[in-house]
């Protein structure tokens, strides 16, 4: 008892044969937030990530604060939307995760191929092609609305499918790139 701290303690009053009540102080178990519905911050998600062994750097822009994080050598962020413009300790009631990378202009046409294919396929996520003539890049975004907040399981299960789905898009691009 004597590691608590006196905000985790709590009193029980005993009754003793002399009229006497003796004050016990025990100490009171931490909460442990894993199961609990809770709202997401750029700070949470970052600490989430970090604490189970990804890197979660919090990153700021001039319109949006955002985590950037990576897994099997590939970059992916997780962004952050509110009714409100987002800082790192706002809670916001949808986040999305986001991966890119470049393609050559040769590989255009199959990227696209690849990622119609995709979309037929999967519901969670969308991929896609975007950018200009010179400079053409693919990304794979699946967004989660949670206004009620949610459990630590829940978003890093978000995470695994996001994860998942990354890898299935990138064989796909990898296999419709590789048959010239």
């Amino acid at each position: 008892m004597a590691d608590a701290i006196e905000s985790d303690k709590i009193s029980v009053t005993k009754d003793i044969n002399d009229d006497k009540n003796n004050i016990i102080q025990l100490p009171m178990p931490k909460q442990n937030t894993q199961h609990m519905s809770l709202p997401i911050t750029t700070e949470r998600a970052a600490t989430l990530l970090q604490n189970a062994g990804y890197r979660g750097k919090i990153e700021e822009t001039s319109t949006r604060v955002y985590v950037e994080s990576a897994s099997d050598g590939w970059k992916f962020r997780v962004y952050f939307y509110d009714d409100s413009p987002a800082d790192a300790l706002s809670p916001q009631l949808s986040f999305m995760l986001n991966s890119g990378w470049s393609i050559s202009q040769d590989d255009v046409e199959k990227i696209k191929e690849a990622a119609n294919s995709f979309n037929r396929q999967c519901r969670y996520a969308k991929a896609y092609i975007d950018g200009n003539e010179e400079y053409r890049f693919t990304e794979i975004e699946m967004s989660h609305f949670i206004l009620d907040g949610i459990t630590d399981d829940c978003f890093f299960g978000y995470i695994d499918m996001f994860l998942g789905l990354r890898r299935t898009y990138l064989n796909l691009c990898k296999e419709m790139t590789s048959n010239n």
